[in-house]
């Protein structure tokens, strides 16, 4: 790295529902579908889904990594979710808002799926 370079970190993953509501589940399956809204059957099952496990810890335990990372590196650490909030394009911007100039990006759930690839 050049001297003038900041370091920052982009933790990226799936993400999921930001809560066990049926909104915020419903708004979730339509990022996964490509921004076609799930019938109300879908939205049912996947909210008792949800339910009877208790919510998923995706959502904290990627900030938790965030900010372990953080306070390891004394870098700027964004977390950036493909199908919930925030989404990467925000937690790039907040990177770039903290004066980062070069990105080190990790994929969480590195695999692949045509659909993900696609952008």
């Amino acid at each position: 790295m050049r001297g003038e370079d900041r370091p920052g970190v982009l933790l990226m993953t799936y993400g999921s529902p930001a809560s066990l509501e049926r909104k915020d589940i419903r708004a979730y399956l339509a990022r996964v579908r490509g921004g076609r809204e799930p019938d109300a059957e879908l939205v049912d099952e996947f909210t008792r889904r949800y339910r009877v496990i208790g919510g998923s810890p995706l959502n904290e335990i990627t900030r938790a990594q965030a900010a372990a990372l953080a306070d390891s590196l004394g870098w700027p650490v964004e977390v950036g979710m493909r199908f919930s909030e925030p989404s990467i394009v925000e937690a790039l911007r907040a990177l770039v808002g903290a004066g980062v100039t070069t990105v080190a990006a990790i994929i969480l759930s590195p695999q692949y799926s045509p659909l993900l690839m696609s952008g």
